[in-house]
Order: C-alpha cells, then structure tokens, then sequence
C-alpha cells in the first residue's frame, strides 16, 4: 500500500488528469484478470476469518496481482505522459540500448494510432456493406486480418521510402549527448530509495508506531 504514494505525489506534480490514465489501465485490466482469478481456484485454504467469513490465500493473491498490475501500468503510463517517448528513446540509447530496438519502440509508438485508425476505416466499410452485422463475424475475420496485414505492410513502405528521401540510414541517431541534472540525479536516487525501503521493511508498521509514540 504504501507504493500508492508514488502516483499520488507524482500525478500533480506533474498536472497530470487521473482519469485518462485510468480509462487506459482498464485496457489492461482484463490480462490482470485473468492471472488473479486463478489464485482463487488453486489456493482456497482459509488464513484468516473476518466476521464469519473466511479469507483464503487465494483472495489475498488476487487483490495483491490487482493492486501490482494498477501500480504498475500507472507508473509506465505517468512515465511516457511526463516524459514522452523520443525521451525515453534517448535515454534508452544513452544506456547503451541497442538503437534497432529504440527505433522500433519509437516507430510502434508512433504509428499505433494509424493501426488503430486503418482498423477502425476498414471495419467501418465492412458494417456499412453488411448493414444487418452488428459487428464482424467470426468467418470474416480470417480475410479482414489479412486485409489489415497487406494494408498495414504497404502503409509501411510508403513511410519507410518516405524517411529514405529525407537521408534515414537505417541507424537510430536519437542521442543528443544529454546528460543527467542535478534535479534528476536526486529524483532517481530517490525514487530507488524509497523504492527499497518500502519493499524491504514493514513501513505500515513503523508509520503505526511513530504514531502511537507521539500520542
């Protein structure tokens, strides 16, 4: 619980709206699900009771997957919205990432949106020529992929000759040779500070004591 306090201090420090960054957990959402709904099935003997009702280790994993997957997920999404992924492209470079996978993170990054819009161009013709389909049947599928894979293969020609003709060699050349600030140095070091302290010690615990010692 006590990681919570990450994107409860970072979301306004850095004007960022809670609830964009929601909608897109519950993206994700359904993958935690389906991790944490077995924790039920495999671990059912009973920890603890609570007025009557018995507490299985299964449930205690599956809050836990779910509370780790919402941190998770919202400390990436407040990372790229902060941040921004030619940044993060840099930086990765920085650290001696390999640039093929830094331009690739970059390009998938930035052309998702026109995956997402050529799918949504291509499943708006299909309903329009199936005006009693509520959505695309099953046995359509097979050839709207396939579509969707020629389409999407020759969009990437057009923008790989696109970025021939304005000198891409083919190397990743993101780096500008920045180099740490004083600022970030101490936000880092921070971060994995606390990081560790709230991994390793019981930190509801010493919060409860300083408590009841100043009472």
């Amino acid at each position: 619980m006590a990681f919570f306090l990450y994107p409860a201090v970072i979301l306004p420090l850095a004007s960022l709206p809670l609830r964009p960054i929601m909608i897109r957990f519950l993206f994700c959402l359904p993958f935690a699900l389906m991790g944490a709904l077995s924790c039920l099935f495999f671990q059912r003997e009973p920890l603890f009771y609570i007025y009557g009702l018995a507490v299985s280790g299964g449930m205690l994993a599956f809050v836990s997957i779910l509370f780790k997957s919402l941190l998770s997920v919202t400390a990436v999404l407040i990372l790229v919205a902060s941040t921004g992924m030619d940044a993060l492209s840099r930086g990765l470079a920085e650290m001696r990432v390999p640039g093929i996978f830094c331009l690739q993170l970059n390009l998938c990054y930035r052309y998702i949106g026109a995956l997402a819009s050529e799918v949504f161009r291509m499943s708006t013709a299909y309903l329009l020529r199936s005006p009693y389909e509520k959505r695309i049947r099953m046995k359509d599928m097979g050839s709207f992929l396939g579509q969707l894979l020629l389409r999407s293969m020759e969009r990437a020609e057009r923008v790989y000759f696109a970025m021939k003709c304005r000198g891409f060699d083919g190397l990743y050349s993101g780096n500008t040779g920045r180099s740490f600030t004083p600022h970030g140095t101490i936000y880092t070091i921070g971060v994995i500070f606390l990081a560790l302290l709230f991994r390793f010690t019981d930190t509801a615990q010493h919060i409860g004591n300083l408590m009841r010692g100043l009472r």
